[in-house]
């Protein structure tokens, strides 16, 4: 890959995960095992989720899929931990609480269609369509009157319209 490839697909993933947080670390300590342990603990810490600390909670989560997809493609410990972790779990309890303000919300839908749409890995795409949380996710009563969290909502639902195959549409049956 050319430098000029190199620079456009960063400009990408920093168009899609912003700049901020872990974004600043160099990618050697961006991209580790460590460094994802580190936002899961935070994560999983947060028994709710405010004003106060609703944008480190969104900046998680986002550095969360970063690291998963690029985990995806090149280190296969990282995905093992998001299962062993059940980060989608963390991701679920987040989610479901009535008082979680809107901008995570609308990450966490935004997050789930981005690792749907960017997974290549075959049993990891199996794994977060198998999990229940989708389901769950799916018929959570979402208040789909913001225009911006439809919008979210309905590019996840095509993300997983996208991946559905005669062998993983039997998880939604």
């Amino acid at each position: 890959m050319s430098s000029s490839q190199r620079q456009r697909a960063l400009s990408f993933f920093q168009s899609l995960f912003g700049n901020a947080g872990s974004a600043q670390l160099p990618p050697e300590k961006k991209y580790t095992l460590a460094n994802l342990a580190k936002l899961h603990g935070s994560l999983a810490q947060t028994a709710t989720v405010t004003e106060k600390n609703k944008d480190a909670v969104v900046e998680s989560i986002r550095a969360i899929a970063e690291l998963i997809i690029w985990g995806d493609k090149h280190d296969p410990a990282i995905f093992e931990f998001f299962l062993e972790k059940n980060v989608l779990g963390v991701f679920w309890r987040i989610l479901e609480r009535e008082h979680t303000p809107l901008s995570v919300k609308q990450q966490l839908l935004q997050t789930l269609s981005i690792l749907i749409q960017n997974i290549e890995a075959g049993p990891s795409v199996y794994f977060i369509l198998s999990n229940n949380h989708i389901n769950e996710l799916i018929a959570h009563p979402f208040d789909l009157s913001n225009e911006e969290l439809l919008a979210h909502f309905v590019s996840l639902l095509k993300a997983i319209a996208l991946r559905l195959d005669r062998d993983t549409v039997q998880f939604f049956i």
